[in-house]
């Protein structure tokens, strides 16, 4: 992992190498996954079982797991993590539960006839990573919502283990979910399966689930085949954290997402130098414990992961942020004045006082202000003062993030 001393620069950098990175696709898998989706369109499950062997390296035990061997599955698994299951189940039925749409029929005097009618797909595809990563709970965060929706048919693909066998923790899940059928095949192929459908795979009305790159770019160039859920692109995290978080805490939140995938990216951003210290000594003790230690040192290289500190590195993100945001202010840049001879402008600073502040340049226009602020200083204080009131900084009308976020220093 590198840690960066943010310099007013060095972040800025990174933040527009990042952007780049975001939403790319690799040009040679594209050319890979179309040519995979076009082969298993005209072949079907030939090319399915074909890819299998080529990129697993054998065939599976089953193609389609028998609901025997799922209903199995569950009877031998560990108590304790059937019942954490079973309570996940809970807690993610009580919330979906919440978000059901009604139909409903609202005839007019006049003899129009409002309606909605709202009902469940017929059949839905579920892809579940099986290969770098295998998550049960993945399982629960579709399957559930998808049968309180009213969805008839839950059809499953997951990619085998390397000995050919399904992964058990997985057919439990999908054992308590009740999802209908399973097929052990990954990739791009299964993407294509699922669109198109094969003499043993049926075709799906809509695809949802994560996957590596290859099953990204296959949902990607079958959207409009078939419906999705979303393109998600390798997992990212960021952390903000001050000199009153904890490191263990700190180190954990980064590494849960970094496990996902080699490409994975997670970041961390702190006003204090000792926190980066200390919760980069975290991860190399915490990873020594993990069974995905090699995917975590992968993450630690600093292709793929960075940690801002320094008094500048908050408000770097914090500035991100209100771009992102929409701030009626064109321009947004900003210097670190020590020993500034006319901080008068700061309540409290008389001028000559010897204090670090930021120095917000704003271009408004063809007007041009300067705004002070010191350290600890709510955004929105700042940019009162400057004459900015909060109604007219965001489009919005009304920030909370302005008012509680500090230009940490």
């Amino acid at each position: 992992m590198k840690k960066i001393y943010a310099n007013g620069t060095d972040e800025i950098n990174f933040l527009a190498d990042l952007e780049k990175r975001s939403g790319e696709t690799n040009k040679k898998v594209t050319e890979v996954v179309t040519e995979i989706i076009e082969n298993v369109r005209q072949n079907g499950d030939e090319a399915v079982k074909g890819y299998t062997l080529k990129f697993d390296g054998s065939l599976p035990q089953y193609y389609e797991v028998p609901r025997d061997v799922i209903n199995d599955a569950l009877t031998e698994a560990d108590e304790e993590f059937v019942n954490a299951l079973l309570n996940a189940q809970e807690n993610i039925a009580d919330f979906h539960s919440r978000q059901v749409q009604q139909s409903f029929i609202a005839p007019k005097e006049n003899g129009v006839i409002l309606g909605q009618r709202v009902r469940g797909r017929t059949r839905v595809g579920r892809y579940v990573p099986g290969g770098t990563a295998a998550y049960p709970s993945s399982v629960l965060m579709n399957a559930i919502p998808a049968k309180i929706a009213g969805v008839k048919e839950i059809i499953m693909v997951t990619p085998p283990l390397k000995d050919g066998t399904p992964n058990k923790d997985i057919l439990v899940a999908a054992a308590i979910c009740g999802v209908d059928r399973v097929f052990l095949s990954g990739g791009a192929q299964a993407i294509a399966a699922l669109a198109y459908g094969t003499e043993e795979i049926p075709k799906c009305d809509k695809i949802v689930g994560p996957g590596n790159i290859y099953v990204a770019t296959a949902k990607k160039l079958l959207y409009g085949v078939v419906d999705i859920d979303m393109i998600a692109g390798p997992s990212e995290i960021l952390v903000i954290a001050d000199e009153t978080a904890d490191p263990k805490f700190a180190a954990a939140d980064l590494m849960s997402q970094a496990e996902h995938d080699k490409l994975a990216s997670a970041i961390m951003v702190t006003t204090s130098e000792k926190l980066a210290d200390d919760t980069l000594k975290e991860i190399d003790r915490q990873k020594q414990y993990l069974s995905r230690r090699e995917i975590i040192e992968k993450y630690s290289s600093p292709d793929c992961s960075y940690m801002f500190c320094g008094p500048l590195a908050m408000f770097t993100f914090v500035k991100r942020a209100l771009d992102e945001m929409g701030v009626s202010c064109r321009r947004f840049r900003h210097d670190v004045v020590n020993n500034p001879a006319d901080v008068s402008t700061l309540p409290g600073y008389p001028k000559g006082t010897e204090t670090q502040v930021f120095r917000i340049t704003v271009l408004r226009g063809i007007h041009e202000d300067v705004i002070d602020a010191r350290a600890s200083e709510p955004v929105a204080v700042a940019l009162e003062r400057a004459g900015i009131p909060i109604d007219t900084h965001c489009r919005n009308g009304e920030c909370g993030f302005c008012r509680s976020h500090l230009l940490e220093g």
